[in-house]
């Protein structure tokens, strides 16, 4: 008896989704991304592999038993997951001992506290808090030696839960002003990750995924004071932390450089994004009757410069965008954007101001919802301006 043999081919392979989800495990973000684009029935089995496996939900059950409920907490409070675990997320890995870290406005912090608590967890109180939570949230809720000093931050509320002889961390930390400049003022570049609910945001993909190398950065808000242990921890982790980069970086083309300089927005082309399912997420309804309901994360709108410096790294230049007619506070560098914002502001401020008084409005109205639309205009209108002088 003979038996013949059936040759593999390629598109044998890519039809196997168990052979696929092996193969894919074993290479780089990149090539994953390269191969999407090879053909048809390549992009096909990308796409089954991918939605597999940046499953935020699967991310988020090892802490919460109801991830769709958390995440509907964060359309509603803008929280953004942060830290080792996004960073987890991207790099398809899993530290057993790593904690939840969610960077939470500061009007949201007893709102998300509260879930958290609601969800089995235990508030655990730092040296100067109090033991009960809805005292200790309500005060400056900064607790004495943290374990990091970061700039923009107000706070720190730890909670604790066991689960199957497993004792499981999760973390607010509560911005000054916004979740984004906190994250931008981290130690170094491998954990400026963002997941909001909506989206996945890896700001640096080239150098965290590909070269696994991260570089020291501060922000222009001020810089962290005690970083040693997290670069230590992130070393430990497998990352090459630079304090400068080798001359052959600074010379690379623009595709090919692991670090790009320069202004950037959150989700532009430099920035690897992966749109998350939200099927069963509502809408986020508005703030009050007077306002509109947004439509996307307040994290989106998130521009800022990086600035390369030989003895300090990557320095993140930016500026926080505030005014009565905003819900929330946004992370803007672009002069240009800042000072048109900042004047359109100020004028419906006034208009809102007067329409409380005049027409007995118990509140006013925010325009979140408006301000990506805003920020558009400013930028059409500055490169009309920029093509009459070039034409003049």
């Amino acid at each position: 008896m003979t038996f013949m043999k059936k040759e593999i081919t390629f598109q044998d392979l890519l039809e196997d989704r168990r052979i696929c989800a092996s193969l894919f495990s074993h290479v780089s973000a990149r090539t994953l991304l390269r191969l999407d684009r090879l053909c048809r029935l390549a992009h096909s089995a990308v796409g089954t592999y991918m939605k597999a496996t940046f499953d935020v939900n699967t991310l988020l059950a090892r802490f919460f038993s109801d991830p769709l409920g958390f995440r509907v907490l964060q359309a509603h409070t803008g929280t953004l997951v942060s830290g080792s675990s996004a960073l987890q997320f991207f790099d398809r890995t899993f530290y057993p001992a790593s904690d939840l870290d969610l960077y939470v406005y500061p009007r949201h912090r007893r709102e998300v506290g509260r879930w958290i608590l609601d969800a089995g967890y235990a508030f655990s109180p730092g040296r100067g808090q109090d033991a009960d939570f809805e005292i200790a949230v309500m005060r400056n809720p900064q607790s004495r030696g943290l374990h990091y000093v970061m700039p923009g931050v107000s706070g720190i509320l730890t909670f604790y839960r066991m689960h199957r002889e497993r004792r499981l961390k999760v973390q607010i930390i509560v911005a000054r002003r916004t979740p984004m400049e906190v994250i931008l003022g981290f130690h170094s570049t491998c954990v400026m990750n963002v997941i909001s609910f909506e989206r996945a945001y890896c700001i640096f993909p080239l150098a965290t995924l590909e070269r696994r190398v991260s570089l020291l950065a501060y922000s222009s808000q001020g810089r962290s004071t005690r970083r040693v242990e997290g670069l230590d921890k992130y070393t430990a982790r497998g990352f090459h932390m630079l304090a400068y980069l080798p001359l052959a970086d600074l010379v690379l083309p623009h595709k090919l450089a692991p670090f790009t300089f320069g202004p950037r927005w959150l989700g532009d082309r430099d920035t690897w994004v992966i749109k998350l399912d939200t099927t069963h997420i509502p809408p986020t309804p508005p703030p009050n009757p007077y306002s509109t309901a947004r439509t996307c994360d307040p994290a989106v709108l998130c521009n800022f410069f990086v600035r390369y410096d030989l003895t300090d790294g990557a320095i993140m230049e930016l500026c926080v965008l505030e005014s009565p007619v905003l819900r929330y506070s946004y992370v803007l560098a672009d002069n240009d954007a800042i000072d048109f914002l900042s004047r359109a502001l100020a004028a419906k401020a006034c208009d809102e101001q007067f329409k409380v008084v005049a027409c007995q409005l118990e509140d006013s109205s925010y325009v979140d919802a408006l301000l990506p639309e805003m920020c558009l205009g400013c930028m059409r209108d500055n490169l009309a301006r920029r093509s009459s002088s070039l034409r003049a």
